[in-house]
């Protein structure tokens, strides 16, 4: 009975350190899939911040572009274009953005249908046709300034 007890002692000691060792892997085996989980979403999120960073240099050019010459009704259609694009492709992630985006896309939709209006307006003189078109630019100034700031 002597010479059983020291073995059954040493099986079970071997048995705890398997045990252990099991577990030790499989923990190890977790961390990996975790910090491959983490770096993903790390990627992810590094593209999500380029695209950002890129709708943004675009507002700015936008804003610019807007600012400084005076834009034919066809051009005024095209960034108008662009500028819902943008917009439609701005994230809302909570509520309050989600109101800010549906009124900047009703701002953008009623100037759209301003410069429709105004193309196709064949009653009015050329002077008030350019006052109408000025006024649509400051909107659309304003408009692209907030877009430009969220």
């Amino acid at each position: 009975m002597t010479t059983t007890m020291p073995s059954l002692r040493w099986a079970a000691l071997a048995a705890s350190c398997l045990l252990a060792a099991c577990t030790i892997a499989e923990m190890r085996a977790e961390n990996d899939r975790r910090e491959q989980q983490v770096q993903i979403k790390e990627s992810d999120l590094q593209r999500e911040q380029q695209a950002q960073a890129q709708l943004q240099v675009e507002r700015q050019r936008l804003l610019a572009d807007l600012k400084t010459r005076e834009l034919t009704v066809s051009e005024l259609k095209q960034r108008l274009a662009e500028m819902q694009r943008l917009n439609a492709q701005s994230a809302a992630t909570t509520a309050e953005q989600a109101q800010k985006k549906a009124r900047r896309t009703q701002q953008l939709n009623d100037a759209a249908a301003q410069v429709r209006t105004l193309e196709q307006d064949s009653t009015s003189s050329q002077e008030a046709k350019a006052r109408k078109l000025e006024e649509v630019r400051r909107q659309l100034r304003s408009t692209l300034e907030v877009l430009a700031n969220t």
